[in-house]
């Protein structure tokens, strides 16, 4: 082949190598490989103990010693008082847990189940009744005698719920939140 022709084609075949029409079969920079990119699975939405374990891990991390949550018992969210605990050691205490709560909140699920004693949920059911008619939403147990509390309970101190409370005192079975009548 002569110098000629063979330089002839050498510039056919870079030419025809700038073109936007790549040589098909053959993936190249301006023709992405067509085959799919393998689907994402999505991870599983956590449960509300999954939920819950992340939060006393959290609390537990940020300073405050937390039980693992147990289904059935209430989940530990509260701080405590210890007995013969002098002012000031509450007040660190209470700081502390503040702290470490906003850091950790997040993480809580809408709700945990408790176990209820059956006959404790039938002495409650004229006051839980009372609530209802006056317009609170009242939590009950399912067949496993669970009830699935909000865990958010900022509604305890609302005024609809303390004057639902106060209406329905009477139905309270217990002596020291009767009031007196």
């Amino acid at each position: 082949m002569s110098k000629e022709l063979l330089s002839t084609a050498l510039v056919a075949l870079l030419l025809s190598a700038c073109t936007a029409q790549p040589v098909s079969g053959i993936p190249t920079a301006t023709k992405p490989s067509e085959q799919a990119a393998p689907p994402t699975k999505e991870p599983a939405p956590l449960s509300d103990f999954d939920k819950a374990l992340r939060f006393t891990r959290c609390m537990t991390v940020n300073g405050i010693t937390t039980k693992d949550p147990v289904a059935g018992e209430v989940l530990p969210i509260w701080m405590t008082v210890s007995e013969g605990e002098g002012a000031d050691s509450f007040q660190q205490r209470s700081i502390a847990h503040r702290a470490a709560w906003n850091k950790c909140k997040s993480l809580l699920p809408a709700t945990w189940p408790v176990k209820e004693d059956p006959a404790q949920l039938a002495k409650e059911r004229p006051f839980k009744d009372c609530l209802k008619r006056h317009g609170i939403e009242v939590y009950e147990a399912d067949s496993n005698g669970m009830v699935h509390y909000p865990v958010d309970q900022s509604y305890l101190d609302t005024p609809e719920y303390n004057a639902a409370v106060d209406a329905c005192r009477k139905f309270y079975d217990d002596p020291a939140n009767a009031g007196g009548s």
